[in-house]
């Protein structure tokens, strides 16, 4: 089909993302949103990954541009507090791993591999953290340990692609639809019907408009108006993941010390009872959520407990999400895009990642065929967006899988309860599951850049993969040895004397963007 006319049917961020990337990109579209007065926007996708510089730079937007529209900060990595066990932090670091500076500082090792480190941890254990991985050979884990902040290129540290954003995302939807509402129809109305026949749907019929288009895109949320009620597409449901509530609220900070005190650029993630409570810093105030289980917690409980955490007295929210996947994306003339497509659950901020990941693929297929879409571009959209869902869910199974609490049912139920081995994805591509992928490690098989975020979740939980260490060495290998130890060690005490002169995160924010 041949698509010049669009209707997006819901607002929020991501209707207006979708909207701002076609009125962006595809000049040449006729392009319509419809959303209704009367729904208020969920509002808690507030933490991004890296990957939505893609984004912004798909919209040509410079941080300049929106941050202080959206009352955004940096964020270097994710934070997990409790989760290995009780009393334990780790951090989860945007980037890649880049070999330590040898003599020159602008010259990496090229020696230093991955299982050489993890030999040394096993037999300097005292002296070797599993935490130094990530301290070792990723520096963005200590900007965001000792909560700096710099554009400095130092041992591959790259500031516009290895931060992300803590961000409002209603604030986003509101930025977006300002600066692209002269060319977006834009309609505040109630949908009341709507008309299909066997090619897909033919109207939308509102309150005050009947609208017709090529290409309907469903930005419903959880309603998936058209994509389930309309289409009848089936559901599946994760198995392995449990979390289906969260109870939020907007923590305004009370002084300037406050926001100074509070201004971190980590999203930190810390476990409680019966799942995991969200800290994440905006410019103006904070935003807090506790994510668990109805199966294990009642709603007064969640926020009897939240409160407790939180110190909040105020208003709260409470949600209800469930985790999943539409089994098509693109189906007939439907497009779903965000929560109406499919959703895993906050933690590695997931939601806005699937958004903005699968609006990119739209506008590249547009692109492509100059708007000329068939079958088989369906075909493999739909494969891509499965096998993403797929592998996300995995990971963020990983989180729960490898922790050593057991100390609330929840937990227990998570770490030796739950089936992480198999998992019946019926998938056109080949599945990789948590054992597989961990056995890849385990055995240093095809490793590449895809791991290195199962290696920081691994080592944080204290999980070195590291099979066989010899024990008996000869007194050459012993200094070789005790060298290289002692290169891990002094890196990383010279990495941090040069990240504790960098600005905070708040001054680097006000100097940058605020001021």
């Amino acid at each position: 089909m041949k698509i010049k006319n669009i209707v997006i049917v819901g607002g929020g961020s991501s209707g207006w993302m979708t909207a701002s990337a076609i009125a962006h990109n595809l000049p040449e579209i006729n392009l319509t949103l419809i959303e209704s007065p009367n729904i208020p926007n969920i509002g808690v996708g507030e933490s991004t990954l890296g990957h939505i510089n893609r984004f912004f730079r798909l919209l040509d937007l410079t941080d300049q541009d929106w941050m202080k529209e959206c009352s955004a900060t940096y964020k270097n990595s994710i934070q997990f507090t409790n989760f290995h066990k009780i009393g334990t932090r780790f951090q989860y670091p945007f980037g890649g791993f880049v070999m330590p500076p040898d003599d020159d500082k602008y010259k990496y090792s090229t020696e230093f591999d991955i299982p050489i480190f993890l030999d040394l941890q096993r037999l300097f254990p005292e002296e070797i953290s599993c935490e130094d991985f990530v301290r070792f050979y990723n520096i963005n884990s200590l900007l965001a340990e000792y909560n700096k902040q710099t554009t400095k290129d130092v041992c591959g540290f790259d500031f516009f692609n290895h931060t992300a954003y803590h961000l409002d995302a209603d604030a986003l939807a509101i930025f977006l639809k300002n600066r692209y509402s002269n060319r977006i129809t834009h309609i505040l109305d109630e949908v009341n019907n709507i008309e299909c026949n066997e090619l897909g749907i033919t109207k939308i019929i509102s309150t005050n408009h009947t609208l017709t288009a090529d290409l309907f895109i469903d930005c419903t949320g959880f309603k998936s108006l058209l994509i389930e009620k309309t289409l009848d597409v089936d559901w599946y449901q994760f198995p392995h993941l449990p979390n289906n509530k969260a109870v939020t609220a907007r923590i305004p900070y009370t002084t300037i010390e406050d926001q100074k005190n509070s201004i971190h650029n980590v999203t930190d993630c810390k476990a409680l009872s019966s799942g995991w409570l969200w800290d994440i810093p905006l410019w103006k105030r904070k935003g807090a959520g506790y994510v668990y289980s109805s199966e294990f917690l009642t709603k007064d409980q969640a926020e009897e407990e939240f409160r407790k955490e939180t110190g909040w007295n105020d208003n709260v929210n409470h949600i209800s999400f469930r985790h999943g996947y539409h089994k098509k994306a693109f189906h007939k003339n439907v497009l779903a895009i965000g929560l109406s497509y499919g959703f895993i659950e906050p933690l590695e901020s997931t939601g806005l990642l699937t958004t903005h990941e699968n609006i990119i693929k739209f506008i590249k297929l547009m692109q492509l065929h100059e708007g000329h879409v068939n079958k088989l571009d369906k075909i493999l959209f739909n494969t891509s967006c499965e096998a993403q869902m797929s592998g996300l869910s995995d990971f963020v199974g990983v989180h729960y899988a490898l922790s050593r609490r057991d100390d609330t049912p929840y937990w227990h139920y998570v770490t030796n309860e739950i089936d992480q081995s198999r998992y019946e994805y019926d998938l056109h591509v080949k599945e990789e599951n948590i054992a597989q992928s961990l056995h890849e490690i385990f055995t240093f098989d095809r490793f590449d850049s895809r791991k290195e975020g199962m290696f920081c979740i691994l080592m944080g939980n204290n999980y070195n993969p590291a099979e066989r260490v010899q024990f008996n060495y000869s007194t050459e290998q012993l200094k070789n040895i005790n060298f290289k130890k002692n290169f891990i060690i002094d890196s990383i005490k010279s990495r941090i004397d040069f990240v504790k002169n960098l600005p905070s995160s708040y001054d680097f924010l006000y100097n940058h963007i605020y001021k």
